[in-house]
């Protein structure tokens, strides 16, 4: 609904070598056929083993075998972020905040032409 002003991107951040090759083995074939070629192109894996420490407590890292999501607007700040499965409370707020996001960026496009 963002009129391509958000996206989504995926970021696979295994941290051992033994999980970087079952991933290449197993799940990045699935991907490859299950993905549309835009969605794979957004679609990135760290090999240099998962996030980088000095990384880790900014963006509040503490458990590598969860997933994250962040919010981050179009200067690189994180406005909103989760940890593992959501709840719908969450989803919501989500979606709120996208459509904040995607609102202000739509008023600095028009204010700008």
């Amino acid at each position: 609904e963002s009129g391509g002003l958000a996206q989504l991107v995926d970021i696979n951040a295994e941290a051992a070598w033994i999980q970087r090759l079952v991933f290449r083995w197993t799940i990045e074939p699935r991907l490859k056929r299950e993905r549309s070629p835009d969605e794979l192109r957004r679609y990135f894996f760290l090999n240099a083993g998962g996030v980088p420490h000095i990384l880790k407590q900014p963006l509040a890292i503490l458990n590598d075998r969860v997933g994250y999501t962040f919010l981050v607007d179009m200067r690189g700040r994180i406005r909103w972020s989760a940890v593992a499965d959501a709840w719908n409370g969450e989803r919501e707020s989500l979606v709120k905040g996208v459509r904040k996001l995607v609102g202000e960026m739509g008023a600095m496009t028009k204010s700008t032409t």
